[in-house]
């Protein structure tokens, strides 16, 4: 079974994600940076509303897709695959590819906006007042149809990244399991059904470990201890202090880092066992040779004298 193969190459993977844990954390300062200024004319073309959706949509998205896919290109190299690209081209499809699941979750969150002011019979300025009043007093007052709302999108959006983890595994290296260079979504799809369910798996172990390790509860509780534990390492790395940032939990901060980047690290491997799989299929298939009879002199002369 394909995630009980995938579970120790992670572990190999993950003790050299973690020497790239600086340049995933800059490369999430810098691009976060660029699309808070992509913003801005996303807010002049399309208004407040994709300005507002599309752009973290789009942060949260290359968030995890740039551990995934250095993840990815670790482990291939472990498996003798050899890149096609250097190490700095990896990004242009890791913004091509973040802003086609952006795009995706986009539509998907404005969908369920309209889906839930349809079923509560709410307005948009009615639920802007209610969450302004008291945030926390909306989310359980409707917590229910939020909650089915937030299983729709999160498992459109799992599906998705199930579909194109081959495919990030093929562009961290630039190429296609042929061996040819990489052609944008080549693999989408593959291996679905074992994917999907390492995906699933591997996106739920943080809200666990959270529940385990913090004690949050809910999904909205998490979601902000999740951001403070971010932002709070982003502040120490930039400035060396934080108050929110207390060095008695620095065991835990360390802990909920290793556990997050192992479920990359995780699909990562998953993604390289399939990717490795299709290449080795695609080079035998390569090597099969049909043999032709070779026909003798003789045989050569008799038939060019009978069509003479």
């Amino acid at each position: 079974m394909l995630v009980f193969r995938a579970v120790p190459l992670s572990f190999s993977i993950l003790w050299q994600l973690f020497l790239y844990a600086p340049v995933v954390f800059l490369s999430m300062i810098l691009i976060g940076f660029a699309i808070s200024i992509y913003s801005i004319f996303l807010y002049f073309l399309f208004g407040p509303v994709v300005s507002i959706i599309f752009a973290p949509s789009v942060y949260v998205v290359i968030g995890s897709i740039i551990p995934t896919m250095i993840g990815a290109r670790i482990g291939l190299q472990r498996k003798g695959v050899r890149e096609n690209s250097r190490f700095g081209k990896m990004y242009w499809p890791i913004l091509g590819y973040g802003a086609v699941e952006g795009l995706v979750a986009t539509v998907l969150i404005i969908g369920a906006g309209f889906t839930f002011l349809t079923l509560t019979g709410l307005t948009l300025t009615e639920v802007i007042r209610l969450i302004d009043q008291d945030f926390f007093k909306f989310a359980d007052k409707y917590r229910e149809t939020i909650n089915v709302l937030m299983l729709v999108i999160a498992g459109v959006l799992l599906a998705l990244r199930a579909a194109l983890l081959v495919t990030f595994a093929g562009a961290s290296v630039n190429a296609d399991p042929s061996g040819r260079g990489h052609t944008p979504f080549a693999g989408f799809g593959a291996a679905f059904v074992p994917l999907l369910i390492i995906v699933v798996f591997a996106y739920c172990v943080i809200p666990i470990f959270s529940k385990a390790v913090f004690g949050v509860g809910s999904s909205f509780e998490f979601a902000q201890s999740f951001v403070d534990v971010m932002f709070a390492l982003i502040e120490v790395l930039l400035t060396g202090t934080s108050e929110e940032f207390g060095w008695a939990d620095v065991p835990y901060y360390i802990a909920f880092i290793a556990v997050w980047f192992w479920t990359f690290s995780l699909q990562s491997a998953a993604a390289v066992l399939v990717f490795v799989g299709r290449h080795e299929t695609a080079h035998a298939t390569r090597e099969i040779t049909i043999e032709t009879p070779r026909m003798e002199a003789e045989d050569v002369r008799a038939l060019w004298k009978s069509r003479m």
